[in-house]
């Protein structure tokens, strides 16, 4: 692995989450949108046969049913890509509540098998590797890191009774493996700084 080397003797707890949570469902049937006066229509929708209705908006003159404007999307779960970014772009309180609900039970889930840790191997470190291809979007480690980093602490806290202040947690690595093969993981690894473990 490259970068820093975490002594094997030093693991708490290692965990791989294969494909894990990166997008949030908003809803799970999105509601068909319709053209309205004074908004660009396609070309196809300019012809006799279509026009706008008494509320202004565009249908088939001979059906009278409204012409829908998101005819891909409509009935597919509207989803919400998890980005750190959205925290600075003024991200709507409520949804950045539900992305950060979603991601807490996610993780509730997976690190199940995660006990409390012994009050001697304190302080720890919690590292986060992300393994994924590098897309077209070419993301950043720092904005695709932040809602896990904080979301995981908050878990631990529950799960291990570390509070995430630095009594308890003194280092929170984040790292990236670039992959060809289409994998995407998150591996999780605890572990001590302790220097009287050794």
């Amino acid at each position: 692995m490259r970068g820093y080397q975490i002594d094997d003797k030093s693991i708490i707890y290692q965990k791989v989450l294969d494909n894990y949570i990166e997008y949030v469902t908003l809803s799970n049937k999105r509601r068909p949108t319709f053209y309205k006066r004074g908004v660009p229509v396609p070309k196809k929708y300019k012809k006799e046969d279509y026009g706008f209705n008494k509320e202004g908006i565009l249908i088939n003159k001979e059906s009278s049913e409204k012409v829908i404007k998101n005819v891909r999307s409509v009935g597919t779960p509207k989803l919400k890509k998890i980005s750190g970014q959205d925290i600075w772009v003024g991200l709507p309180f409520h949804l950045r509540t539900k992305i950060a609900r979603e991601v807490k039970l996610y993780f509730l889930n997976e690190l199940n098998d995660l006990q409390k840790i012994d009050p001697k191997l304190f302080p720890i470190g919690v590292d986060m590797t992300f393994v994924k291809s590098i897309d077209r979007n070419n993301w950043d480690i720092d904005n695709l890191a932040l809602i896990y980093r904080k979301v995981l602490l908050d878990c631990l806290k529950l799960i291990v009774g570390a509070d995430d202040s630095s009594e308890f947690i003194q280092e929170i690595p984040t790292r990236f493996i670039p992959t060809e093969d289409g994998r995407r993981q998150l591996i999780i690894t605890i572990y001590t700084i302790n220097d009287t473990n050794e």
